[in-house]
């Protein structure tokens, strides 16, 4: 059932029947949050039960909500009140995909949202004359006031073809390809351009390769970056010295384990 909060609750399966088992068909989403209430909502083999306080509660309503119509005002369960419910057979949720056992499962939605009553004004209340008043100086007249249900079915089934799928990979790959070269082709050097960022566009062509990179070609990525001269000299020894301290740390590591062997 799927509240107006896009929150789910899923149907608990009645198994008191043990000759039957409930189907794939009343399975949870996967975005689901809780189990409905055991008392308002059950999935049997054969059907599913709700009660109209949860498809109440699903469509953000409550009877006793006071609403002003026309110069009264009362409660909805003295008006009654119109909504619609339409359940939706589908195999199509993405989350409910990825739950173990993963693939499409089959199941049943139900959304419940309230109408417009004045698109049904004759829906929401009826007058029934007395069949014999108390007093026959007294005439009562009894509200009766409802609730009027439309029910809407639809259903959406995926299928696996293999034209839909090639189509969906080449459209990923492409997709990639062009973030690949907008990222290469703008950003980086909207980057270099830019005083805050600059250090973006050089890390970027430094981290770019798979081998360390040699003194001249990050001087020569340095100088591409237009950065000022004293900005230069600040970066190339600030990375000559992380140079320098990594390379003392290798040899501190390779001294210890070779005294640990030795003793």
């Amino acid at each position: 059932v799927e509240f107006a909060n896009d929150t789910v609750c899923k149907l608990r399966c009645n198994r008191t029947n043990t000759t039957q088992n409930c189907p794939q068909d009343h399975s949870a989403l996967g975005k689901r949050v809780s189990y409905c209430p055991g008392h308002e909502a059950e999935a049997w083999a054969w059907a599913d039960m709700l009660s109209l306080g949860l498809l109440l509660s699903a469509a953000n309503l409550s009877l006793d909500t006071e609403t002003q119509h026309w110069i009264h005002k009362a409660p909805l369960r003295y008006w009654g009140l119109t909504f619609g419910l339409q359940v939706d057979y589908t195999n199509a949720d993405s989350a409910e995909f990825w739950t173990w056992p993963f693939g499409p499962k089959l199941m049943y939605i139900y959304r419940p949202r309230q109408l417009s009553l004045q698109k049904a004004t004759q829906t929401y209340t009826v007058n029934v004359p007395p069949s014999f008043p108390s007093n026959g100086d007294i005439r009562v007249v009894p509200k009766q006031s409802g609730i009027y249900i439309l029910p809407e079915g639809q259903g959406h089934i995926l299928t696996f073809t293999w034209p839909h799928a090639l189509t969906a990979v080449v459209l990923s790959v492409g997709g990639l390809g062009i973030a690949s070269m907008i990222v290469e082709t703008v950003l980086v050097r909207l980057y270099s351009k830019l005083r805050s960022l600059r250090h973006v566009s050089i890390l970027y062509h430094l981290y770019s390769s798979n081998t360390s990179p040699s003194e001249a070609e990050i001087r020569d990525v340095v100088v591409d970056a237009h950065m000022a001269p004293a900005e230069k000299v600040a970066f190339l020894r600030r990375l000559h010295g992380q140079i320098q301290e990594h390379c003392e740390q290798q040899q501190l590591e390779l001294g210890s384990a070779a005294g640990g062997s030795s003793s």
